[in-house]
């Protein structure tokens, strides 16, 4: 993350939970999600690197500002290819089994016919249930003062066809990828860092505080010699 740091600020927690981008022997294109808590801003940063063209998208907000956290992780799919291949498979295993029957010897052969087609079916309903299935994360953070989140953002990272990996240079194809453990670490944790910043404060370490006090016992001492010797010089 290219985000300059004030002088006295300290990272809490920071996520790179996503990248995009596709073929590379056609040109450069990648993009860079990140995430990141100090004890003063929460910060989220996008970087585009297009043929070597940067471009940062950036949202930022003082983290004592952050009332809000909305989180979303997990898996969507489409139930409807499910629910369809489900069909089919039983029409295909009902047409098998009445072939078996006393009564349909003689149509064996149509029945196994009529079967094939549907378990077909079934198969390419299962291909496009689980091409379907997507993963997301996002994350919302709101204050007192808007009703719209300050910082929003999402990742999904969807399966896709040959006919979409084929577009053109000038429409490429996205292939995000969510990194599921880092996701998990923001939908889990991200408030839990915020607070944490919120309620940070920096501790001197505990031999610069020693030196400090033996430092200013050493003046005192000193000032206080330098008096003696004052009065002793009135005194003769």
């Amino acid at each position: 993350m290219s985000v300059q740091f004030a002088k006295d600020e300290k990272v809490i927690k920071s996520f790179n939970y996503a990248n995009a981008g596709y073929n590379k022997k056609k040109g450069q294109y990648d993009t860079f999600k990140s995430l990141i808590v100090t004890n003063k801003r929460v910060i989220h940063e996008s970087v585009n690197d297009t043929n070597h063209n940067e471009v940062i998208l950036r949202q930022e907000m003082p983290v004592a500002d952050a009332k809000y956290v909305k989180t979303t992780m997990g898996k969507v799919s489409t139930p409807a290819y499910l629910l369809q291949s489900l069909l089919f498979a039983v029409i295909a295993v009902a047409a098998v089994v009445v072939s078996t029957l006393d009564f349909a010897e003689k149509f064996f052969v149509l029945f196994l016919v009529l079967a094939a087609p549907f378990a077909i079916l079934t198969f390419v309903k299962l291909a496009a249930y689980f091409a379907s299935c997507t993963k997301i994360v996002s994350f919302s953070i709101y204050t007192d003062h808007v009703v719209t989140p300050v910082i929003s953002t999402a990742a999904i990272e969807a399966n896709t066809d040959d006919t979409q990996s084929k577009k053109s240079k000038s429409e490429p194809t996205l292939q995000i990828q969510v990194n599921a453990d880092v996701a998990r670490e923001i939908a889990d944790g991200l408030g839990a860092a915020i607070l944490d910043a919120i309620a940070y404060k920096e501790e001197a370490p505990q031999e610069e505080t020693e030196e400090a006090i033996s430092a200013f016992a050493s003046v005192e001492t000193e000032a206080l010699s330098a008096d003696n010797e004052t009065q002793e010089t009135e005194e003769e």
